[in-house]
This record gives C-alpha cells, sequence and structure tokens, in this order.
C-alpha cells in the first residue's frame, strides 16, 4: 500500500514526531509512505511535490525537532482558489489528479478542524482514503481532548506570562498579554492558569470593562500594586467590535485586542500599561515531551486503523486513552470553551477574573 501524509494549517510543535512515527510503524507495516510538501499547496501543478519517506530519517532529534519539515499552507482553499490575477478557481480536480497520480490509495492528515473540512471533501470528490490526526494549538477539534502542539503551546506561554510577572511586579505596572487561539480560549485559559495571571478574557465569555477595572481594585486593596492580563486575539472591545489586522497576502486576522485593552486602562486607571505578546513563538517552538508522546500515539493509531482497513477515521484522546473517531463527526465543527469547562471552574475558583463579574 503506497500512503501520503501532509501537514495542513498553521505550524506546531510535535509534527515531524507524528510524521515519523507514522512512517517507521508503516514500514514495519510493509507500507511505502510519501511525505506531499507544502500541504495541498505542493499537490497544485503538472508536479506534485513530494519524498519517499525512509524509517531512517527519523532519528531522535528530528522526532523532536519544532514544526515540520514537510513544510505546510494556511492559505487558499482548493475548492475556491485565489490567483494572482485576481480571480478565484477551483484546483481540486488538480489535487485528486495529483494524489492518484503518485498511485496514493490512502491519505492522513495533520491538521485543525479547517484543514480536516477541507481534505474530507476533496478525498469524498476523488474516492480516496482518509485518515486523520487532530494539531492545533488552539485545541479547538472535536472529539479529542487535546489536539498535537497545544501542549507545547501553553509551556512556552506560561514561561512567556512568567517571565513578565518580575518586570510588572518591580515596576508596579499593568502587565496586558494578547495571545493566540482564534475563536476559542483554550489556550488562554490553560496558559493563565498556570501562570496564576489576575484577569484572563476569552471569547467565549462576554466581559465588562469595569469588571478589569473592578479587579484592578481589588488587587490595590490587597496590598498588591501590579497585574497581569491574558488577553485570547478573538476577544472584543468593550464595544463589542473585532480588532483586525490586514496582511499584504490579503488575509484579514485577529490582532491589537491588547493594545486597544491598554489604551482603556491606562485612561481609567492613569498607571503605566504594557502590551506584549509571544506571536509565533507558540507556533514555532520545540515540542514538550507531552506533544512528541502525543503525537507518536495518533501516528501509530493510524497506521494500525489502516491496517485492519478502518478508513475515514480520526486518532484522538479521550478519557486518557487513544482511540478513533469518524472524521465525518468532526469536519467542519469546532470546539469551544464552554461555561462547564473544568478550566472554567478552576479559574474561578482561583479567583482570577472572566470578566463577567
Amino acid at each position: 500500500m503506497k500512503i501520503g501524509i501532509l501537514t495542513s494549517g498553521g505550524d506546531c510543535a510535535g509534527l515531524n514526531a507524528a510524521i515519523g512515527a507514522v512512517t517507521v510503524n508503516a514500514a514495519l507495516k510493509g507500507y511505502q509512505v510519501l511525505g506531499l510538501r507544502g500541504g495541498t499547496r505542493g499537490l497544485m501543478g503538472t508536479e506534485p511535490n513530494f519524498e519517499v519517506l525512509q524509517p531512517a530519517h527519523f532519528t531522535s532529534d528530528v522526532m523532536r525537532s519544532p514544526s515540520t519539515f514537510l513544510g505546510t499552507t494556511n492559505r487558499g482553499n482548493p475548492f475556491a482558489y485565489p490567483m494572482d490575477d485576481g480571480t478565484v478557481v477551483d484546483r481540486s480536480d488538480e489535487i485528486i489528479g495529483n494524489i492518484k497520480k503518485l498511485g496514493i490509495e490512502t491519505l492522513i492528515g495533520i491538521g485543525g478542524d479547517g484543514s480536516l473540512d477541507i481534505l474530507n471533501q476533496l478525498t469524498r470528490k476523488g474516492g480516496i482514503n482518509l485518515m486523520w490526526m487532530p494539531k492545533t494549538i488552539d485545541n479547538d477539534v472535536c472529539e479529542t481532548e487535546v489536539a498535537i502542539g497545544f501542549y507545547s503551546a501553553v509551556a512556552t506561554a506560561f514561561r512567556f506570562l512568567n517571565d513578565l510577572h518580575a518586570t510588572a511586579q518591580t515596576h508596579d505596572m499593568i502587565m496586558v498579554t494578547e495571545i493566540m487561539g482564534r475563536d476559542a480560549g483554550h489556550l488562554a485559559l490553560h496558559s493563565g492558569v498556570a501562570a496564576h495571571v489576575d484577569i484572563i478574557l476569552i471569547p467565549e465569555i462576554e466581559y465588562a470593562f469595569e469588571n478589569l477595572v473592578k479587579k484592578y481594585e481589588q488587587v490595590r486593596a490587597s496590598g498588591r500594586s501590579y497585574m497581569q492580563v491574558l488577553v485570547s486575539e478573538a476577544v472584543k472591545t468593550p464595544d463589542g467590535e473585532a480588532v483586525t489586522v490586514a496582511h499584504n497576502t490579503g488575509s484579514v486576522r485577529y490582532g491589537g485586542i491588547g493594545q486597544h485593552l491598554k489604551r482603556k486602562l491606562q485612561e481609567a486607571l492613569k498607571v503605566e500599561v504594557r502590551v506584549q505578546s509571544p506571536g509565533h513563538t507558540l507556533r514555532g517552538c520545540s515540542p514538550t515531551a507531552g506533544d512528541i508522546i502525543l503525537a507518536q500515539q495518533f501516528g501509530v493509531k493510524v497506521i494500525d486503523l489502516i491496517s485492519q482497513k478502518k478508513f475515514g477515521r480520526m486518532a484522538a484522546m479521550q478519557y486518557g486513552s487513544i482511540v478513533d473517531v469518524p472524521v465525518e463527526k468532526v469536519a467542519g465543527r469546532s470546539r469551544p470553551v464552554t461555561a462547564s469547562d473544568a478550566m472554567v471552574h478552576t479559574a474561578r475558583g482561583l479567583n482570577i477574573s472572566l470578566g463577567d463579574q
């Protein structure tokens, strides 16, 4: 059997471990693995961009290296791909044709909910078997408790927040940190609880600006004159407006809520406020042991499923065990933070304000 594997969407820690686990376990079962470079973008054109993967390549230093050596893309839906001349073209047949040209019977994708939705449509259209491994620092993929990359992003954000604490304390300032997460607050919640910040703002919980002021007053009354605020990038302004930035690629992404809150807090409290962001270090960081283990477990699982001819499945973690679920239950859906989330309860129990009271 010939298997193709690609990484899709934004990069994160643990991807090389997942690719390596697939390659090694596939070789043990007599399968050949083709690494598809650049995600779906590498399958466009007349010559697909790929390489035959060998177990010998995946030494321990490669398995624990950051990001993905295959490359990836998070731009351009192949069903409506933006061209240089401003037109939009359906290039799905191009991709399907190249997958079949390579003789690939089963495609393994590693990505988030958006990537899965696209790859599921592509493989269904082309009659190609699909397997999936969830990865995202946002941790918003349905049917799994954790995705590849999340543990490492939390650890990196925690170190960032921890390093800012001393400066905030020394200078009696409010330190606002803006963090990635897209439309989900999992990353902010876990990082903020680990660092025990004073305020965590996430897009799923509406906040009132006066509650931020009230929290600062409580902090001052406790004898402390500094405060740390962690805000997820998709959080809206107190007036309900999303803060976005237009990039030269034409995409519009979240960014700037930290600066907005800085201005509002300085105006209301007359204290020094600074804004920082760990930015893409959350994606490009070295993987933690937790992410390497998870990635390898997922990689071994999907090859085991292929050997059992159980196609159309996603490897997942549920109740601490590695299981598999139908991709149809996951594609097109996301997993936001809910009011009953255990981390929401923990944050409130630690007297961390979520801005809603």
